[in-house]
């Protein structure tokens, strides 16, 4: 019986199949029910053996080689590299914008703040200098004891501001561009560039800006004010406690111009002797907040201010 099987599988083998093939033990019915599509059936009608089947393994597929694969490996893993990549160059360039915007946004208001105190200085009429020096003496002395000891030092000539001279901008040059740390100190109404509550926004009051350094190091623009009836010869500013009203700001850069050569002002880094108690017709601030990483340089934020009562403070001393 065996070679029977044997001579059959001979047979077809010249017969034209490619593959070898074998007899199926079991009936064709079986393996369709068991869903072997992978088999290409032949009946053997010549079989003595009832329901023999002959089948045949259809070919094996192409496959992708060893060196096929590695090589799509590395070429997927460099499409990912580049989509990583512009991805996160894409997310560092919007947060660095963000972070520009808000510090611009953040500069302007503090440069707005100064604008406006500077467009707010004061100076007081000619004919009511020591009348209104001598009124405000006695109805602000007892506030700036209460809220600034360190300046309410008693009235007399050589501390308090009976001539109207001490109303005058002042300009302490300490150094140029983004390592300037000037010092500029005005006479001003109103509640800017001054704590929430304080009492000096009733009346006039001196303020000086600076930049100055925190107990943690980190820059910041600095503000103190005090009555403008104490001598600035006579007291120490430095003495008095500062707020910080802008974070950052590691330079102030200021000049001042008290007339125009053409169409231009000529700027001066510093005030004249003879104009300490007078206010400059313009003053020019630039702000150097601290750069968004390390190694850049500062961001400058730059305006000029026209000082409306400036013309006043000249009045008989040309």
């Amino acid at each position: 019986m065996r070679a029977g099987v044997r001579g059959q599988a001979r047979r077809v083998l010249r017969a034209g199949v490619q593959a070898p093939c074998r007899v199926l033990p079991e009936p064709l019915s079986v393996f369709q029910e068991r869903g072997c599509p992978a088999l290409a059936v032949m009946e053997n009608p010549k079989s003595k053996i009832k329901n023999q089947k002959l089948f045949t393994p259809v070919s094996a597929q192409a496959a992708f080689t060893l060196v096929e694969i590695l090589v799509a490996m590395a070429l997927l893993g460099a499409a990912l590299a580049i989509t990583f990549s512009t991805f996160h160059g894409i997310a560092k360039a919007y947060q660095r914008g963000l972070s520009l915007v808000d510090s611009m946004n953040h500069g302007e208001y503090v440069m707005e703040q100064l604008s406006s105190s500077l467009r707010s200085a004061f100076y007081p009429p000619s004919q009511s200098n020591s009348s209104g020096s001598a009124q405000g003496i006695s109805t602000n002395r007892s506030i700036a004891s209460r809220t600034h000891p360190q300046v309410a030092t008693p009235v007399n000539s050589a501390t308090t501001n009976t001539s109207g001279n001490n109303y005058g901008l002042r300009l302490e040059d300490q150094g140029a561009g983004a390592s300037a740390r000037d010092k500029i100190s005005w006479v001003k109404t109103g509640s800017l560039l001054l704590k929430y509550g304080d009492p000096l926004v009733k009346g006039v009051h001196r303020v000086q800006v600076t930049v100055e350094d925190d107990e943690d190091g980190i820059p910041g623009l600095a503000v103190r004010a005090w009555r403008p009836f104490v001598s600035l010869t006579a007291a120490d500013p430095s003495s008095l406690p500062a707020h910080v009203v802008a974070p950052k700001v590691v330079g102030l850069d200021c000049r001042v111009a008290y007339e125009k050569d053409g169409d231009a002002w000529d700027w001066q880094d510093a005030v004249d002797d003879e104009a300490t108690n007078s206010l400059p017709m313009a003053v020019e601030i630039s702000l150097y907040f601290a750069p968004l990483e390390k190694g850049e340089e500062p961001i400058e934020i730059k305006r000029m201010v026209e000082i409306p009562v400036a013309p006043f403070s000249w009045k008989g001393k040309k």
